[in-house]
């Protein structure tokens, strides 16, 4: 099980995704990562929070789009996910 899967579905719980989530630069990278992680989940940055995605997908559904999504975010590509 990787470490997105194991994490809370939280804030808190996703704080791995950017180091020092404390730091000012580091919370608005988050926050903009978060919301292209949603537009890859729901087709909008401002959609349904992942927890409510998941509940409306199924868990496993919702991991294969989560994972597209930070694929593509970490290739730096844009597009559909």
């Amino acid at each position: 099980m990787s470490q997105l899967e194991q994490a809370e579905w939280t804030k808190e719980g996703l704080g791995f995704v950017v180091d020092g989530r404390d730091d000012k630069a580091a919370l608005k990278a988050w926050k903009t990562r978060m919301k292209i992680i949603r537009l890859g989940l729901s087709g909008a940055a401002d959609g349904p929070t992942i927890v409510a995605t998941m509940l409306a997908l199924g868990k496993e559904r919702c991991m294969e789009r989560l994972k597209r999504a930070i694929e593509k975010l970490d290739d730096g590509g844009e597009g559909r996910v």
